[in-house]
């Protein structure tokens, strides 16, 4: 299970990232155990297709897949304006997190955060820099997309019905969530009008 968790987590990495090549390779959407080059040369038609069914996770990863791609489309922060929509927000090594925006648009941004390592949180705060002038801005914040959904073979443990912002004693600005082991959330910041 763990498996199929890392690859969900890091085809949503691959896909969420700013880059110029968000190729996968043939077969890679179900998960085959052996490269459809492979099954070409021991004579196999090159896709393991009855892997596909829905019920298995191999259909999951595929629905996983098939989701993060149709978000990528409907969401023009993630290839609008390529590298320069990204930033930065948190990076903590320790417990192999990264968090970043993916720009804005309709006064829209979107937040993903990447869960690295097998341990999860039922409550994980995500500073928000302050040198970000949308900040104060912020009006609400939405779960869009989790790798742990049930139906891409998740557990749906650890579900973010609500997430908080909020400001602590220092007066700096936290994104409260559940996050997941081996995972990726995708976030809709709603943003006010300047």
């Amino acid at each position: 299970m763990d498996k199929f968790a890392d690859l969900r987590n890091f085809f949503a990495w691959q896909i969420c990232m700013p880059s110029r090549g968000h190729l996968i390779h043939m077969g890679d959407e179900i998960v085959q155990p052996m490269s459809w080059f492979q099954r070409c040369i021991r004579g196999k038609s090159s896709m393991d297709w009855p892997l596909s069914n829905t019920k298995t996770l191999h259909g999951q990863i595929q629905k996983c897949i098939r989701d993060l791609n149709h978000l990528y489309i409907r969401y023009p922060q993630f290839w609008e304006y390529g590298e320069e929509s990204y930033s930065l927000i948190y990076e903590y090594a320790e417990n192999l997190i990264i968090a970043y925006h993916r720009g804005i648009s309709n006064r829209h941004r979107i937040v993903v955060i990447h869960n690295f390592s097998n341990r999860g949180y039922t409550s994980y705060d995500i500073p928000l820099p302050r040198s970000d002038p949308n900040i104060e801005r912020i009006q609400h914040v939405t779960e869009v997309f989790n790798t742990n959904h049930s139906t891409y073979g998740g557990s749906d443990t650890f579900q973010n019905e609500r997430i908080e912002f909020h400001h602590d004693h220092e007066q700096n600005i936290k994104l409260t969530v559940a996050l997941p082991p081996l995972s990726t959330l995708i976030l809709d910041e709603t943003l006010t009008s300047y």
